[in-house]
């Protein structure tokens, strides 16, 4: 699939403002964050000890857009994902549809992600209001959008980097604690229990396809785009592992399903309160 040459050449190059790297850094970083905090005991609680498995279903799905958007994202590089792509083949009704669907997603995806870190603050500041936290954080997040992508780039990928800075210290110091027969996979709660958890944990990988919606602010977009999303992908899967990993070995599937916050309960127990406060300090930073 190819546009024609108007299409491909829109927006002058000298006001695309992200490079290969930070392109890479922050799809990475787009989903790094309160995903693996907020998904992982309400997977738990539906795969059970299969935990590891469901994450791999989206994982795959995300790969499989990732690549198809990365080509359109190539031949059309202008911002407006879906929209704008199927508008270039005259489909409009497919674009009214995918533009309302993306600002669903949008509106669903922030509220979960708000109120994911308002439970977590919560532990570090009991008695605090969550909704209006939540609320609360995601006017701080559209206020930090208003000051353009080169500056929210940046804070993006600084939080990226300080998130998994503390979280490969909380992997490495709850390793030690990991019972390995806890990590072993099986299909207790059966097929369809499976596949919920592998849904719920799916919008966990979501952010791995910005870069393609967000085409013109990429620098040669024909090398950066399908590098940043299949870089960022990997990067995100490394964490994740890591980190589902080690706190389903601590805890356990059936102790992870009975909590919201489990990341900071295993925290607690492989290594102390100070473990509790790595956690803490790791989604408090996770407001992307």
């Amino acid at each position: 699939m190819r546009a024609s040459g108007g299409a491909t050449q829109s927006g002058s190059s000298a006001t695309r403002t992200l490079g290969r790297t930070a392109a890479t850094l922050m799809t990475a970083g787009m989903i790094i964050g309160t995903g693996i905090f907020g998904a992982l005991g309400a997977t738990a609680e539906r795969a059970g000890p299969a935990l590891l498995l469901a994450m791999i279903p989206g994982g795959l799905v995300c790969l499989a857009t990732g690549i198809s958007g990365a080509q359109l994202g190539v031949n059309f590089p202008r911002h407006g994902g879906a929209f704008i792509w199927a508008r270039a083949f005259r489909l409009d009704t497919v674009a009214f549809l995918a533009g309302c669907c993306y600002v669903g997603q949008g509106i669903v995806g922030t509220s979960v992600v708000s109120l994911a870190f308002a439970y977590y603050s919560a532990q570090l500041v009991p008695g605090l209001p969550v909704h209006l936290t939540a609320g609360a954080v995601v006017l701080v997040v559209m206020a930090l959008n208003s000051f353009g992508i080169s500056f929210t780039s940046k804070v993006i990928i600084g939080l990226m980097l300080v998130i998994v800075a503390l979280l490969g210290v909380f992997v490495f110091f709850a390793a030690p604690h990991v019972e390995v027969a806890r990590l072993a996979p099986t299909l207790d709660k059966g097929p369809f229990a499976f596949m919920a958890g592998a849904a719920i944990f799916f919008w966990a990988w979501d952010g791995f396809m910005r870069t393609a919606i967000m085409a013109g602010e990429i620098r040669d977009p024909r090398k950066a785009i399908p590098f940043s999303i299949l870089g960022g992908i990997a990067i995100a899967a490394v964490v994740y592992y890591a980190v589902a990993a080690t706190t389903l070995g601590v805890l356990g599937a059936e102790e992870m399903a009975k909590d919201d916050v489990p990341l900071f309960k295993a925290a607690m127990q492989a290594i102390g309160p100070w473990g509790g406060w790595l956690i803490l300090g790791g989604r408090m930073d996770s407001i992307d």
